[in-house]
């Protein structure tokens, strides 16, 4: 399908449906890590159709609300347990928002695992890491990914204070040394990210962007 947007008599835009394709999931093997896209950019697409397609937007923004409700309560009983509270100390209800936030939008989600200083068994604290800005390594002989790389903005890689550190996945870290743990379901023939339900609409959702950009450009023009 194609759909063609008159702007004027001289100026035409459209969305091709039919020639939409996905970034590509490339292995930097020299770098040790693998991108979602030229310096990771389809997440930067999807974050873009989020917030400029009010349809999508609120869409995902129920979706948010209900899986949060009124946050993570423990399933037997009102009476919170020790180690319930325990646990919420650990993750605040603001992070777990997050995470959620992040899951329904990228169809996964990541978190930073702090342990207690001398004590690998014990956890300090979970924090929420933006998923837009955490890859995985490139997958060892046997499959695995041992490790994540982060970077607050990958399209700035090389510039001073977006540099990318690497973290060992959850269970691999030394003492003392911040892990990575990252929550994705199984999607068929994504090894390395799990693109979220909603991909096949994103560019109907890039179609009202542009609908509604015409149409405001038509009213300022005094129409």
């Amino acid at each position: 399908q194609k759909i063609n947007i008159f702007m004027s008599n001289s100026d035409l835009r459209f969305v091709s449906f039919n020639k939409y394709i996905r970034p590509e999931i490339k292995e930097y093997k020299n770098k040790g890590w693998v991108l979602n896209g030229v310096n990771n950019s389809f997440y930067k697409y999807v974050i873009d159709r989020y917030y400029g397609s009010a349809t999508h937007s609120s869409v995902i923004n129920s979706y948010i609300d209900l899986i949060y409700g009124k946050g993570l309560v423990e399933k037997d009983g009102d009476i919170e347990s020790q180690e319930w509270k325990d646990f919420l100390k650990l993750f605040s209800k603001k992070d777990q928002k997050k995470v959620i936030t992040d899951y329904e939008i990228f169809g996964e989600f990541s978190v930073q695992v702090l342990r207690k200083k001398g004590n690998r068994n014990e956890l300090a604290q979970l924090l929420h890491i933006d998923k837009n800005n955490v890859v995985p390594s490139v997958e060892d002989e046997l499959g695995n990914i041992n490790s994540y790389w982060h970077s607050r903005d990958w399209a700035k890689q090389w510039q001073e204070g977006y540099q990318p550190k690497e973290y060992p996945v959850l269970g691999l870290g030394q003492p003392g040394e911040t892990e990575i743990f990252v929550a994705k379901p199984y999607k068929v023939g994504r090894e390395y990210f799990a693109d979220p339900d909603y991909t096949a609409i994103l560019p109907y959702a890039e179609f009202e962007e542009e609908v509604a950009n015409y149409y405001l450009k038509y009213i300022k023009n005094g129409l």
